[in-house]
């Protein structure tokens, strides 16, 4: 039986100790993909060439050593686990090799550690990789839910971000004013499995009396982890033996179903289904559907909110008491501001009370003046061009910007406001709602940065480092790429790597 395939970089001068580190590999279950170097030069040659799993050294040898090929690796823009094998050294020294870097050391009598060291070092990277994916995919579906104050557009636009990278089905179920519960989204690579599980839903409606199950996960509001769905599940779900012929085609693996819940109330639910891909979820990937369920529920609240303040400012002066409870009680600023064409222009009539919560200002003394004195300077131009435009046109005003709160810190701010218009079609007044959206902008900063510091990485190199397609055209050289090739960059990306 052929191992579990390890691409091993050996940092060795000893053939007979490379045969012994690939013995007790093999040993453990590995079937390595090995190269051995014994120089700087080697090193950074094959770090060029290939990807390397794990890096296993030599503590010392006669023109290289363990810290030294660490600084290689390091100076290459590499995170790949670093293990020491080697004899004896003092517990100086392997202090010094873990403050630099190096996961573990482990000792030629004791080789029977060398494999469990590896597996947990390839763990704990394929953790990381799993928490930057799961923190990126968050910021897309967050910047998906902010896009729009159309919910039912957006969910659908985040149910399409999880497949296939969370499920191979993802559903999204709403609960409507009057109870009852509404489909808003179903997703699968397939085109033609998405038309069919409609098909199945309206055949097969989910059992509202059901003790587990969407229809329980709606009415308690706590999340349902299945991470294996045996026969006997899919026996005692079906209604007949059409359904579960159905349900054993689709063959469904594993699943969670997690609620939309926002302001302690149960809002909808999103059901992530594994089947093809043969994924098991775990109780971490339930935390991360959580997470995502409540940003996707603030979002819906938010929209519904909103929609519930349009609906109260088509009555106007008739429904004012009531609009002005609504919107006191909503996690934004709402306002009202007179148009150009009143006889008090850009006057500030209505403020709710979240605008002292948020910027720490009574909302009394808010007018055009206080707008423009607290607005950042780095915004300024480009809201008040903004503002002109729709001033002018009377369309939407929509922007993000920075304003100053009165304890001198800086509060990200997405304003959005309509103007509402009399039945002749004449300007009555515009009405504004701001969000605060500081947390979505540090993320989003703090993604840019880890963006920037690879760039910085890449063209930093003290190596060549190229990215290729799978045809070998260049898509990105570093300047030391260039140099060792001779090229200019735009003619080296003109080509191929076997060129």
């Amino acid at each position: 039986m052929s191992g579990k395939p390890l691409r091993v970089l050996l940092v060795e001068d000893s053939e007979n100790d490379a045969l012994l580190l690939l013995r007790e590999l093999k040993k453990g279950g590995y079937e390595p993909d090995y190269e051995r170097v014994e120089t700087p030069e080697a090193m950074e040659e094959a770090l060029g060439e290939g990807f390397w799993e794990v890096v296993l050294s030599d503590y010392h040898m006669p023109r290289f050593g363990a810290l030294a090929a660490l600084e290689v690796l390091r100076g290459s823009g590499y995170d790949t686990p670093f293990v020491v094998v080697s004899g004896k050294i003092g517990e100086d020294a392997v202090v010094e090799l873990m403050q630099a870097g190096a996961q573990d050391y482990v000792t030629k009598e004791d080789m029977a550690r060398l494999c469990p060291a590896i597996e947990r070092e390839l763990r704990e990277v394929e953790e990381r990789r799993r928490a930057e994916e799961a923190l990126r995919f968050l910021s897309e579906a967050s910047t998906e839910l902010s896009s729009s104050l159309d919910y039912r557009s957006t969910l659908a636009g985040v149910a399409r971000l999880t497949v296939p990278q969370l499920a191979d089905w993802c559903a999204v179920d709403v609960l409507e004013e009057d109870g009852g519960v509404h489909r808003l989204a179903v997703e699968h690579q397939n085109p033609e499995k998405v038309a069919w599980a409609h098909e199945l839903q309206e055949r097969y409606p989910p059992d509202e009396d059901a003790p587990r199950g969407l229809s329980e996960v709606l009415r308690s509001g706590r999340s349902e982890l299945y991470p294996e769905i045996p026969a006997q599940m899919l026996a005692a779900a079906a209604r007949d033996p059409e359904h579960l012929r159905i349900m054993r085609e689709l063959g469904f693996t594993s699943a969670m179903i997690v609620p939309l819940v926002a302001r302690g109330r149960t809002l909808g639910a999103i059901t992530l289904v594994s089947a093809e891909s043969g994924r098991r979820y775990g109780r971490a990937d339930l935390r991360f559907a959580e997470e995502l369920a409540s940003r996707a529920a603030l979002a819906v609240d938010n929209a519904r909110l909103y929609e519930a303040a349009q609906r109260e400012i088509s009555e106007r002066k008739r429904a004012e008491t009531r609009y002005r409870t609504l919107v006191e009680q909503i996690p934004a600023v709402t306002y009202i501001q007179e148009p150009l064409e009143s006889a008090t222009p850009k006057a500030v009539t209505y403020m709710s009370p979240q605008y002292e919560t948020m910027f720490g200002y009574p909302a009394e003394v808010v007018d055009e003046e206080h707008w423009l004195r607290t607005l950042h300077p780095g915004d300024r131009e480009r809201v008040l061009a903004e503002e002109a435009r729709t001033d002018e046109t009377g369309k939407p005003f929509e922007v993000e910007y920075r304003k100053f709160a009165r304890d001198g810190s800086v509060v990200w701010v997405r304003d959005e406001a309509v103007l509402v218009r009399d039945e002749e079609g004449g300007p009555l007044y515009w009405l504004g709602i701001q969000y605060d959206i500081t947390e979505r902008k540090r993320f989003e900063e703090a993604l840019k940065e880890s963006e920037e510091r690879f760039r910085a990485t890449f063209e930093q190199a003290a190596v060549g480092v190229g990215q290729a397609a799978s045809d070998g055209r260049w898509l990105r050289v570093n300047d030391k790429l260039c140099e060792i090739a001779g090229y200019e960059r735009e003619e080296l990306l003109g080509k191929t790597f076997q060129e």
